[in-house]
């Protein structure tokens, strides 16, 4: 596998062989495919659009993210017609599909992926990217080999407080802000989508929330939620109201609703508290990932409100921080230190 783009720069289109189509997607389609001169299998995404400021993002996301833990390996750039690029490789990965896999996992298999996939947002936050669509059809998932890697990065984008975004992400995985088309938003939208895989994994039902419509996506979170902090949420915000004015009201439902005997053994109490700290309507009510030297994992630092202050609209910066240690497994070992909630993932 390479560590750097080659040093005579882009290739020429030559210098790869298709053998088959492994993939596709809005903007590109992918093939395995072979190195003529160094006989590399690999993966080579074509890219189909002609919006080559997206392009050139997508590229300058990848070098930035380049060596990260659990993220896909740029290894090559294609170029065509003036030096415009047509086609990126990628190292090859053999994967299962996502859909087959995550009927079979077990409680530590739900614990050492989602550890991966933070570790993956972790090194990607610390240099200041969104990913912004994280969802199961960007995580390839290599059970033989132990290994997690975070693909697809042609919609994330540098974050810059106070900047207005844009994005088109599937919608069994927007978060709330999102899909209430607040512009201003930022790492928050990929610890939403993770809480939302971890929902489908441990409750067994992919998407968790799977609405049919920006609004009724809206609708199903909801229920389980609650229609009460969905509002308080937009008018903190000053978003449009009109955005849930049709919004049945809710109550919500706790998570322990949704565990039945097909999923008992995956509902552990300390993975369920994980997945409610992350489904937050708020987003700046979550977590954000930060590297601290010296500890196994990532460190997750959260706004905790409780579900009293939550329906009351108290904001965060009245209530204290509290620090999570993501370690090896889904918080099994807890305890206090100073007022800091310090939880392993072991």
């Amino acid at each position: 596998m390479a560590d750097s783009l080659p040093e005579s720069g882009p290739s020429n289109p030559d210098n790869y062989e298709i053998v088959r189509k492994i993939g596709h997607g809005r903007y590109s389609d992918v093939f395995e495919g072979v190195n003529v001169q160094t006989a590399l299998r690999c993966a080579i995404k074509s890219l189909k659009t002609t919006r080559d400021h997206h392009v050139r993002r997508e590229i300058k996301v990848l070098e930035a993210l380049r060596g990260g833990v659990n993220i896909i390996t740029l290894l090559d750039i294609v170029t065509g017609d003036q030096d415009r690029p047509t086609s990126l490789v990628f190292e090859l990965v053999d994967y299962v599909d996502f859909r087959s896999l995550f009927p079979r996992f077990n409680a530590a298999d739900v614990r050492f992926y989602t550890r991966e996939l933070l570790k993956a947002l972790e090194f990607a936050h610390d240099r200041g990217i969104m990913h912004r669509d994280v969802r199961p059809h960007n995580v390839l998932f290599d059970p033989v080999k132990r290994r997690l890697l975070l693909i697809d990065w042609g919609s994330a984008d540098f974050y810059e407080p106070r900047t207005e975004y844009t994005v088109r992400v599937g919608r069994g995985w927007k978060a709330p802000e999102l899909l209430l088309h607040h512009g201003e938003y930022d790492y928050g939208v990929d610890m939403w989508q993770v809480g939302a895989m971890l929902a489908g994994c441990v409750f067994r039902r992919e998407p968790f929330f799977h609405g049919v419509s920006n609004a009724d996506q809206l609708d199903r979170i909801a229920r389980v939620l609650g229609t009460s902090g969905l509002r308080n949420y937009v008018e903190r915000h000053d978003m449009e109201m009109a955005d849930v004015d049709d919004i049945a009201v809710h109550a919500g439902r706790p998570w322990t609703e949704f565990v039945d005997d097909e999923n008992r053994h995956l509902a552990e109490e300390e993975a369920i508290d994980l997945m409610d700290k992350l489904l937050r309507w708020d987003h700046k009510v979550g977590f954000t990932l930060e590297l601290e030297d010296g500890v196994v994992g990532c460190l997750l630092t959260m706004m905790s409100l409780g579900s009293v202050e939550r329906e009351a609209g108290i904001g965060p910066s009245l209530l204290p921080r509290r620090r999570f240690i993501v370690g090896t497994s889904l918080l099994t070992n807890e305890f206090y230190e100073s007022g800091v909630l310090v939880l392993f993932l072991t």
